[in-house]
C-alpha cells in the first residue's frame, strides 16, 4: 500500500495524490465490509414438512384452488384424496405457505356428500389455509414440521352437498 501511494505521490501532484488516496481507502473499506458479512455460503432457509391426517372413519377429498405445490409461481388446482384414518405427507422448500402460496379456498369434502369450505381471509379457528391452524410438531435448524387434524368433528360441522 505504501509503494502504491509512492508511486502516485511521484506522478502526480498533491491534490491528485489525496483523491487516489482516499478512493483507495474507500475500496480497501467497502472491500472489508463485504468480506467480513458475507461468507460466500448460501444461506440455508429451512424445508416446511406437511401432514394432513385424515382421523375420521369416512373418505375425505381435499381440493386446493390456486395452489403452488410445483413451484411459486406456478398455481393450480391440487387435490389430495385420503381414505379414512390415512394422512398425506408432503413438503416445501423456501415457502411458509401450506400450498406452496396464498391460496384462494380450500374444500375438505366428506364421502362425496358432505363440505367444509374455508375461505383466505376467513377467521375460522379451522381454517386450513393458515398455517397458524397447523399444530407445529417438531422444529431444527433446516426442516420445521406441521400437521393437520380432520376429525369427526370438522365432519359434524360439514353441511350436505346438494
Amino acid at each position: 500500500m505504501q509503494i502504491l501511494m509512492n508511486y502516485l505521490l511521484y506522478i502526480g501532484n498533491k491534490l491528485q495524490f489525496y483523491k487516489m488516496k482516499n478512493i483507495i481507502i474507500f475500496i480497501i473499506a467497502i472491500s472489508f465490509i463485504f468480506s467480513s458479512c458475507c461468507t460466500g455460503e448460501p444461506m440455508d432457509q429451512p424445508t416446511y414438512s406437511y401432514t394432513i391426517r385424515n382421523k375420521t372413519t369416512h373418505n375425505i377429498k381435499i381440493k386446493v384452488f390456486d395452489a403452488c405445490m410445483k413451484g411459486r409461481y406456478l398455481s393450480a388446482d391440487t387435490t389430495f384424496l385420503l381414505p379414512s384414518n390415512s394422512k398425506v405427507e408432503y413438503s416445501l422448500e423456501t415457502t411458509p405457505y401450506v400450498f406452496g402460496c396464498k391460496v384462494d379456498s380450500t374444500y375438505i369434502i366428506f364421502n362425496n356428500n358432505r363440505i367444509l369450505i374455508y375461505r383466505r381471509g376467513e377467521p375460522s379457528i379451522r381454517n386450513i389455509t393458515y398455517r397458524s391452524r397447523w399444530m407445529l410438531e417438531k422444529v431444527d435448524d433446516d426442516r420445521l414440521e406441521f400437521e393437520y387434524n380432520i376429525t369427526e368433528e370438522d365432519y359434524k360441522k360439514a353441511v350436505k352437498i346438494k
